[in-house]
């Protein structure tokens, strides 16, 4: 066995065992969600689509956003860049759509 082809063995178990423990931690912080909130991460998953979304669709996201922001506990470049993702395409016409509280709430988190 060659030192190439041994470090590349070690490198795959590593990879490999880590990402199974990451896997079994998120699946077990995953199943403690309350059903309300699993279901709606669930519907909403990736994103919306603004164009078609109904005001309080739209509503029910950004607070099941905040949920999962607050639940998993992101912050600073990674909750920014998740932010970016999942809201891309909303424009200043789409956050007015909902009610201010609810904005309140997002733009306190995300400060």
């Amino acid at each position: 066995m060659t030192l190439t082809s041994t470090l590349t063995s070690t490198l795959t178990l590593i990879l490999t065992l880590n990402y199974n423990i990451h896997k079994d931690q998120y699946t077990a912080l995953y199943n403690k969600i309350d059903p309300k909130w699993k279901e709606r991460i669930a519907r909403y998953g990736y994103r919306i689509n603004v164009a078609t979304a109904l005001e309080e669709n739209l509503e029910e996201y950004i607070e099941t956003k905040i949920y999962k922001y607050t639940y998993k506990n992101f912050m600073d470049y990674t909750l920014w860049s998740l932010f970016q993702e999942e809201f891309k395409g909303f424009t200043i016409k789409d956050f007015r759509k909902i009610r201010s509280v609810t904005r309140a709430k997002l733009h306190t988190y995300l400060l």
